[in-house]
């Protein structure tokens, strides 16, 4: 059976843990929000090791990330690409072509990529992105065939249906339903 595709745009407002605490207030409660990272305590004091390594360079403000099952990976730019990167690392030097126009500016452009559960198979691949212009934009889903390095028949999927002026403040996230 497919399992349902969870499109979201997110808004949090909270206030400031600090803040609140400063005030004598109690801290907020944390919000665990589903998603593949775990959730961490913001006011928690403890040491945490982080490592960073460089995997490739070249990209334009990568956004999203989707990995194929070869261990290869399509990561989005916000600019309006979508981009092969080799499990070692090595970036392909010409984009994935066949995506739509995608409208850029603040926070909008190309955002979300993830494979259909069944990929190997069907070769599906999401895209969430920034559609229209400065006059009136909104997000939009699409998804289409990865031949290659080409996306094939793409479909519009999902639209906002209320157009906002301007290009700011575009959001989204895939999230495969269990």
């Amino acid at each position: 059976m497919l399992r349902p595709l969870l499109l979201a745009s997110v808004l949090i407002c909270a206030a400031p843990v600090g803040l609140a605490q400063a005030q004598g207030a109690p801290a907020p409660p944390i919000v665990v929000i589903p998603g593949p990272l775990p959730a961490t305590d913001p006011t928690s004091q403890a040491p945490t090791t982080v490592q960073t390594a460089v995997l490739t360079e070249g990209l334009d403000a990568p956004w999203g990330l989707a990995f194929l099952p070869n261990g290869d990976m399509l990561v989005t730019e916000l600019l309006g690409q979508l981009r092969y990167i080799r499990r070692d690392g090595r970036l392909e030097s010409r984009p994935i072509a066949g995506l739509p126009p995608v409208a850029t500016g603040g926070q909008g452009g190309l955002m979300d990529v993830t494979l259909h559960p069944n990929f190997a198979a069907n070769r599906l691949i999401y895209i969430s992105y920034s559609h229209g212009d400065e006059s009136a934009s909104r997000t939009r889903v699409a998804r289409g065939e990865l031949r290659g390095r080409t996306l094939r028949n793409l479909q519009v999927i999902f639209e906002v249906s209320q157009a906002k002026p301007r290009i700011q403040h575009n959001g989204s996230r895939f999230a495969w339903l269990p």
